[in-house]
């Protein structure tokens, strides 16, 4: 009996423990609309409609995903065509999400004034890296009327930790002007090193850039950086653009400026663990400082 009362205990105790850690789904809200329409049946629903020309603007902090509600206004008994949607993401990345027909469902509009009826919901999942984000969300042509209504589940936080280089790379400290506080980077060498690194950690890698600014170079510059799974051979480019910036200043460099912080989230496959990765420098300036770090904690979705 004694036995028996212990695994029930351990096993609400379990159950508590899941019900608590789960990551509860909000409303989200656009921070700009192109314009709004009230569904009603049981509840009412608001939905904001989508344009192909002006954008409707979502802000969240990541990791975690957008789940997003998209119903098509049609004639009644018709079902709508099949469309794209457009989402930005950050001003950098494009993807292009494609909705199937739709028919009829139970809800109505709210207002006589809008003819037609709206259909049964889509759902598309849009994933949401680590960091501030800005999503910018178009219908992809004119036609058909589409309306969204957009909820976010955010996952656990990353748990950060700084890797070494396999190689040695010479140490670049920056101090902030502002609060005095200085953070050590490497120095990527265009011609002359690699960072190498191997990675043991969970779902993302962050890599910090910060180019640095000769006095005769343009203010604004594009760099590209190559990143190599040396295992597997996979090799991916990314492209950051950056500028000077005032607000830093390397302690032990006079002859180059700082450039403003760039970082990259990447998510990274289970199949990645335990792999050596070489990044490079390959184009934009001569120097960087860089920061590579893993995720150590698994990330609770």
């Amino acid at each position: 009996m004694l036995l028996n009362n212990r695994v029930l205990i351990l096993s609400l105790g379990l159950i508590f423990s899941i019900f608590c850690n789960a990551q509860k789904k909000v409303d989200l809200n656009p921070v700009k609309e192109v314009s709004k329409v009230t569904l009603k049946g049981k509840y009412e629903h608001k939905y904001y409609a989508l344009s192909s020309k002006s954008s409707t603007i979502y802000k969240v902090n990541g990791p975690g995903v957008i789940s997003l509600n998209v119903r098509v206004r049609v004639e009644e008994g018709l079902k709508s065509e099949p469309f794209k949607i457009k989402v930005i993401k950050n001003n950098k990345h494009i993807d292009i999400y494609e909705v199937p027909a739709l028919t009829v469902g139970n809800l109505k509009f709210k207002s006589q004034k809008l003819p037609g009826a709206p259909t049964k919901y889509y759902r598309l999942d849009i994933p949401v890296e680590p960091g501030k984000n800005t999503y910018k969300i178009y219908k992809y042509q004119p036609e058909p009327r589409v309306y969204v209504k957009a909820y976010y589940t955010p996952f656990s936080k990353p748990q950060w930790k700084d890797l070494k280089s396999k190689k040695v790379l010479a140490s670049s400290n920056i101090q902030f002007t502002k609060s005095g506080r200085v953070s050590n980077y490497y120095e990527l060498n265009r011609k002359t090193n690699q960072f190498l690194f191997n990675f043991n950690g969970s779902d993302y890698l962050r890599i910090i850039v910060r180019p640095k600014f000769s006095y005769s170079m343009l203010d604004e510059i594009l760099v590209k950086l190559k990143l190599t799974n040396l295992n597997t051979g996979e090799e991916k480019i990314y492209r950051i653009n950056s500028k000077r910036t005032s607000s830093a200043i390397f302690v032990n460099d006079k002859k180059n400026a700082v450039g403003v912080s760039s970082t990259l989230y990447l998510e990274m496959k289970p199949e990645d663990v335990g792999s050596t990765f070489k990044l490079e420098l390959i184009s934009g300036c001569k120097k960087a400082a860089v920061k590579v770090s893993e995720n150590v904690k698994g990330i609770k979705r």
